[in-house]
């Protein structure tokens, strides 16, 4: 009956993301396809799970609506002021302008920093542990350490500058249509440096942020009688080789970390794949537990934060350094559901920041957010919507674990992006000035 319900409930909202979008990848097609899924995995019960109380029920049904009101609400205001949704089909984008020339040469810059990042990190585990294998075999303990924050050595942030490289490869594959090694470079130095720092979350991120650009720039060029019609087969497999990229490499990381695949509850059925690769407890318990979390934490209530503590926790850490804000424990306490998880939905997050109007509201300003840029974008081409847009869609795709906000590297590398954008239009604007005179 749960099953039966849930599609019923989703089918609407897929179907509305469709009708306002006019594309089946959108914000508020992907948002739903998330959650039915997850809520989905949950109710199928392979580890044994609590059941949702009705209060739980209650906050995820609120926040979806709010987000599909949210969204609705930009659609409806175009219409009453007759703004028609289209490709604006006079307009290139300024980055370009030059036919991708200085794309090619920022995807190679900002990935050779992205593998200075990861190589660093490799040099301080090896000179630690004193070999590869050595770090690899270790990847359980060096987990542990950077967990506590005690992992010395390493510079923080610089790989935020791949993520630069991730977007403009996106852009470079939706443009030529086709996809060299050179835009896989951004992401292979993420995998390198995730690797050493036994993470996935930002392999994930680039993953996100690849596939969101590829869509939206494609969007971006349909009605241009100058491009190729949508070739249904290479998009397809984009869409595969990101998927399995991200599959892959968290699987090596998962496997070096060296997981425990037995948990208390697994039914028979889960416990036959313990040592299956693609199938396991753990990537289950991954795409499922985040709402049984959510649900433990309004039963137990008892958790006591500060206003946007989740959502701007690189910020009030950044005020600790100064000595005005204690510092936010990254890693939230655990519900044992009937296993220990501490992730719990970026609702978990928004309810404690803001109480239940955040569960409400958050999502109905995202839902309005990000489909404000999109139309924006398709019809001036503006990069500054174009990056918005990218990293709201983060937030949507992770939230049935948590709000991605939380990264430092969010707030970081989103920074950079503009910058590194706009510098980018100004070196093109003067070399095409330079050309005509």
């Amino acid at each position: 009956m749960i099953f039966l319900l849930l599609l019923v409930s989703a089918l609407p909202g897929i179907l509305l993301g469709k009708y306002i979008f006019t594309k089946w990848f959108n914000p508020v097609t992907i948002y739903t396809l998330i959650w039915y899924s997850m809520l989905n995995l949950y109710h199928l019960k392979l580890l044994r799970y609590y059941d949702l109380n009705v209060e739980t029920w209650l906050y995820i049904s609120g926040a979806y609506l709010s987000l599909l009101i949210g969204s609705a609400t930009v659609y409806t205001a175009r219409r009453i002021f007759n703004i028609k949704p289209s490709n604006n089909v006079n307009n290139d984008l300024k980055i370009l302008l030059d036919g991708g020339k200085i794309i090619k040469i920022a995807i190679v810059v900002f990935s050779i920093i992205g593998f200075i990042s990861a190589f660093q990190h490799w040099s301080v585990l090896i000179a630690k542990y004193g070999g590869i294998l050595e770090v690899l075999l270790k990847s359980n303990e060096i987990y542990r350490l950077r967990v506590a924050g005690k992992l010395e050595g390493v510079l923080p942030y610089l790989h935020s500058f791949a993520f630069i490289g991730v977007v403009l490869s996106g852009i470079y594959a939706a443009y030529f249509n086709k996809f060299p090694i050179i835009i896989f470079l951004p992401m292979f130095a993420i995998l390198i440096k995730e690797v050493a720092n036994v993470g996935r979350s930002n392999i994930l991120l680039a993953a996100i942020m690849f596939v969101t650009t590829f869509f939206i720039i494609k969007y971006f060029y349909l009605a241009k009688d100058k491009f190729y019609e949508k070739k249904i087969f290479r998009t397809v497999t984009l869409v595969i080789l990101i998927f399995g990229f991200f599959i892959g490499s968290s699987i090596i990381t998962r496997l070096f970390r060296g997981t425990i695949e037995s948990y208390t509850g697994t039914s028979n059925a889960l416990s036959s794949f313990e040592d299956n690769v693609l199938i396991s407890p753990s990537i289950y318990l991954y795409l499922s537990a985040h709402v049984g979390v959510f649900n433990k934490y309004l039963e137990f209530d008892s958790e006591e934060s500060e206003i946007g503590q989740y959502t701007f926790t690189p910020i009030y850490n950044l005020m600790s350094k100064f000595g005005a804000h204690e510092k936010i424990d990254f890693y939230h306490r655990g519900y044992f559901i009937p296993m220990w998880v501490n992730t719990g939905t970026f609702l978990r997050e928004m309810h404690a920041d803001y109480g239940i109007w955040g569960v409400f509201l958050v999502p109905y300003i995202l839902g309005l957010m990000i489909t404000f840029f999109w139309f924006r974008f398709l019809e001036s081409g503006s990069s500054f919507s174009l990056i918005f847009i990218v990293y709201l869609f983060s937030i949507i795709t992770f939230s049935f674990s948590l709000s991605v906000t939380r990264f430092g590297i969010w707030y970081i590398s989103l920074v950079l992006q503009l910058i590194a954008f706009k510098s980018l239009e100004i070196i093109i604007n003067k070399n095409l000035r330079k050309q005509q005179n």
